[in-house]
Parts: C-alpha cells; structure tokens; sequence
C-alpha cells in the first residue's frame, strides 16, 4: 500500500532513501522497518510552495485581516474533508 508524503523538512528525503540502516541511530531504524512495509515516497516540497500549511504548528495572528480569514476558512476545509472515503489501517 504504497503512499506518498510531502514535507517541506528537506533531510527526510535521503533519511528514507537510506538502504544503509546500520549507520543510523537505533530509533530511527525502528521507525524506517515499521513505515517500511508500507513503502512511501517521500517529496520536499518548500514550504513557500505550501499552499496550506499545518494550522496547529503555526501560532495564529493577534489581529486578523480579510486575507488570513479567506486563508483560515480554506485551511478548514482542507482538513475537515478527508481526501478519500476508505479509512487507512491504524499504524502500530
């Protein structure tokens, strides 16, 4: 069930890419076997070419404007739609 992730965190790229699984802490190669079977892809993607950006790591405006409202309500629509009706197996 292969899957794609897009980050604009640059050094996951190689960090999945990596076949050298020695090499990296004991932590990271338990968390790349599990994530492993479900094969995903992933892409960087600049954050200045995020169109909507993870609203809980962003802290909020203390006065909004016209623009940020019309940015709020699309980022709500965003993450109140799922993209797909099947629900993904919980990851263990």
């Amino acid at each position: 069930m292969p899957f794609t992730i897009y980050t604009d965190h640059k050094p996951l790229v190689p960090l999945f890419a990596s076949k050298e699984l020695a090499k990296l802490p004991t932590r990271i190669q338990r968390f790349l076997l599990r994530v492993a079977r479900y094969g995903p892809d992933v892409i960087h993607v600049p954050e200045s070419n995020q169109i909507v950006a993870d609203a809980r790591s962003r802290a909020p405006s203390s006065s909004p404007n016209e623009k940020a409202c019309s940015s709020q309500k699309k980022s709500r629509l965003w993450l109140n739609n799922p993209s797909s009706p099947c629900p993904l197996p919980q990851l263990n």
